[in-house]
């Protein structure tokens, strides 16, 4: 009597449950190897951080701002001056603009897409970098660091993806060498005083931590271990052994970052470049390998196992 009483077995909630299923194809993550993971988090992060700085458009952007748009390229040291820099006074140009840049890094948050078409969402997102350049964050610049991989991620050469990867790796690595060497240049990293003034800075963190102001110890550990993870990075990411230390470290610390100074968007574009050093590097279904059949080669699906 109850037998075929299941509440899934109704046609239209099957019709539904099979089109919800249906939407796995949007993230196929199993088969993308650790370029095209990167490149559809990269996209996805972008774009919510596209729309978190639109509330701050008139500042940056727009009448408001404190940097004249033909006088921007002015901020920039004459040695890097960009030699690229279109910026339409209209405001509704630069509206179109900015669209276009988030909805390209929108969809390719879910599929891939031409790299010409990519390569526009660069552009764009330089020429906003370039017009207001004092009102650029942290996340800003590794934005810049990472646009180039993003742009390229949908390589089909196994040769030119493992250059590709190599070298998204050590741009990472570049940019924790660089930090600590710019920490290096002061004497609080040093002296080991430099976490607590920033955890007792209201401006700068959630919440204040009184116990590195009554443990100046605390404060010493802290700040020496993030120079030693940051100056050991070119060892650390590229050793057999170290390399899980320092992924896990490196994750631990932006986890840190993004939960005690509020620094969401730059933990999560560090925390997303992680991706790069995961394990299985390159699917089966692009492998260089010769076909197993002639059928193969004549375009059809081979069969053979």
């Amino acid at each position: 009597m109850f037998k075929n009483r299941c509440i899934f077995c109704h046609p239209k909630l099957k019709a539904l449950l099979s089109a919800a299923w249906g939407l796995k194809f949007l993230f196929p993550f199993k088969e993308l190897n650790a370029l095209q993971t990167y490149a559809r988090g990269f996209g996805a992060l972008t774009f919510v951080y596209s729309l978190f700085r639109i509330k701050d458009w008139d500042i940056l952007y727009g009448s408001h701002t404190f940097v004249p748009r033909d006088f921007a390229l002015s901020y920039f040291p004459e040695a890097v001056r960009p030699w690229v820099y279109i910026f339409p006074e209209s405001q509704w140009g630069a509206i179109v603009m900015y669209v276009l840049m988030t909805l390209i890094l929108l969809a390719s948050a879910f599929r891939p897409l031409p790299v010409l078409v990519k390569a526009v969402a660069w552009f764009l997102h330089l020429m906003f970098f370039h017009r207001n350049l004092p009102g650029i964050y942290g996340g800003d610049l590794i934005l810049n660091a990472f646009y180039f991989y993003y742009v390229f991620s949908e390589t089909k050469n196994q040769n030119i993806y493992k250059m590709l990867l190599a070298s998204a790796q050590l741009q990472l690595i570049v940019v924790y060498f660089v930090s600590a060497l710019a920490k290096l240049t002061g004497k609080t990293w040093i002296e080991g005083s430099a976490i607590g003034l920033v955890m007792q800075n209201e401006q700068m963190v959630i919440w204040s931590f009184d116990l590195l102001s009554l443990s100046p110890m605390v404060s010493a550990i802290l700040s020496w271990w993030v120079l030693f993870f940051e100056l050991g990075a070119p060892f650390g990411f590229t050793g057999r052994k170290t390399k899980p230390y320092w992924i896990w470290t490196g994750i631990g610390m932006h986890f840190f970052i993004a939960c005690f100074m509020g620094l969401w968007f730059f933990s999560s574009k560090m925390l997303l470049a992680y991706v790069l050093f995961r394990p299985k590097e390159w699917p089966k279904s692009y492998s260089s390998s010769a076909p197993s059949s002639p059928m193969a080669s004549t375009g059809h699906p081979s069969r053979a196992s």
